[in-house]
């Protein structure tokens, strides 16, 4: 499975992210303070299922940052840990994992298999997409966490979950 052109999902990612930019913006602030505490690196799951639900054209909610702590806690924990160990290399490998847990309900184990199948046949291409995009998601991290974050689920999105990511709504 080939990755979407940088330029496409940064794009996309931006008009995902405009009509929720302040809902959005709001969540990586949170994330980013509880990220000063250990336990608020379970929020980035959260963050990814806002951002998904951003592409999608659904309305993210700020309650949405706390889903790891309701369902697929040790799933969500165990998929962190991973690529949080394995981050630029190997983190497009399985960043996928974190959303198929979300999406597809997913167990860790098959979630990385299936995450590493996906990804594997254009491993250079992954690369080279997650590390630009992760380079947008970063520069003045939380104002630009939204539209990275956003990218990284409209990649997930078209690569695999739906196709291609309907418009947002407006």
């Amino acid at each position: 499975m080939k990755p979407p052109g940088i330029g496409e999902a940064i794009s996309k990612g931006l008009e995902a992210a405009k009509p929720h930019f302040v809902t959005l913006l709001i969540g990586a602030v949170i994330t980013m303070v509880l990220m000063c505490v250990v336990v608020g690196i379970l929020c980035l799951p959260g963050y990814y299922l806002m951002c998904l639900k951003a592409v999608r054209g659904q309305k993210p909610e700020t309650g949405d940052l706390f889903i790891a702590f309701k369902e697929g806690l040790v799933d969500h924990l165990v998929a962190l840990i991973v690529t949080g160990l394995c981050c630029i290399i190997t983190g497009p490998l399985f960043h996928r994992s974190t959303f198929l847990i979300l999406d597809k309900k997913m167990k860790f184990a098959d979630a990385l298999k299936q995450s590493m199948a996906d990804t594997k046949p254009q491993l250079v291409g992954w690369i080279i997409f997650y590390i630009v995009v992760s380079i947008v998601g970063g520069l003045c991290a939380c104002i630009t966490w939204p539209i990275g974050f956003c990218a990284l689920a409209y990649g997930y999105e078209k690569a695999g979950a739906g196709g291609a990511a309907p418009a947002p709504a407006k």
